[in-house]
């Protein structure tokens, strides 16, 4: 019984309702019938007592019984609160009102908190938080999905790729991580600053940089690459701009569908073989 007196309201209204439907209520009525008919038509004693010693031990047993299974789900709930309490930083007691409740509360926290981390793992793995655009991977992936879209509802959809034209001293410098980084993160800053909303901008290749035009012909494309490269001309680089060295040209390739094709793969692939032609 001192689990009893630790249980909220609720469960320890329904524990004592349960224990005295299975228990007492049988017991007061098999007394009652014994008491009635049964004293009277009977010699011994012994008997009769046997009976109800019986009814109190079949009692006690489904208490026991009822006792065990109310401290699993204590130590249940108590595991789930401690569990949802270390998953989420703010966690609120659960406003249930008994323990059962409270279970599913905290469990469905747990599950919301798991889908959270799951879907956080998924951006993780499709952006470079570092830059903050699309991993190339992801690039690739969306610029399919962009073709499918397009090809389904005959609508146009380019892409642009910059990339550092190859010099020796470019590329010298472009070896070395940090300005690798430092350059890379520059070049997408310039290109995000043209983009109106609804294009998506991605890795593509150890140092250059993809954006993908729904909704955008390949005269459209043209001209905003034409921009991105007067941008690049006067392009602050940071520390890289100190260098002696540092004198980079941006190399912006097109292509387009339904001109170019369908398959992402072709139309990437085109790009980057004008892009080296051109270097």
């Amino acid at each position: 019984m001192r689990n009893l007196a630790l249980l909220p309201n609720g469960l320890r209204a329904k524990f004592v309702a349960a224990f005295a439907c299975m228990s007492i209520l049988p017991f007061l009525v098999c007394l009652y019938l014994v008491t009635t008919f049964v004293f009277p038509y009977v010699d011994s004693i012994w008997l009769t007592s046997s009976i109800i010693l019986i009814t109190m031990l079949i009692s006690f047993c489904g208490f026991n019984i009822m006792e065990e299974i109310v401290s699993s789900i204590i130590a249940l709930s108590r595991d789930a609160r401690r569990l949802a309490a270390h998953s989420r930083a703010r966690l609120e007691p659960p406003a249930a009102r008994d323990e059962v409740a409270a279970i599913k509360e905290s469990l469905s926290m747990l599950a919301e908190d798991v889908e959270r981390k799951t879907l956080k793992m998924k951006q993780l793995e499709t952006m470079d938080e570092k830059i903050g655009i699309f991993t190339e991977r992801a690039i690739r992936e969306i610029l399919s999905e962009e073709l499918k879209r397009a090809s389904i509802f005959q609508r146009p959809c380019a892409i642009i790729i910059a990339r550092f034209r190859s010099t020796p001293a470019t590329d010298a410098i472009l070896r070395d991580e940090a300005h690798s980084f430092s350059a890379v993160s520059s070049l997408a800053g310039l290109v995000k600053g043209f983009a109106a909303g609804i294009e998506k901008i991605g890795r593509m290749g150890p140092c250059g940089v993809c954006l993908i035009l729904p909704e955008c012909s390949r005269q459209q494309a043209n001209e905003l690459a034409a921009k991105i490269g007067g941008g690049a001309k006067t392009l602050n680089w940071g520390g890289l701009s100190a260098m002696a060295d540092w004198h980079p040209e941006i190399v912006l390739t097109v292509a387009s569908a339904p001109v170019d094709g369908l398959d992402p793969a072709l139309l990437i692939q085109r790009c980057l073989s004008a892009s080296l032609a051109e270097t």
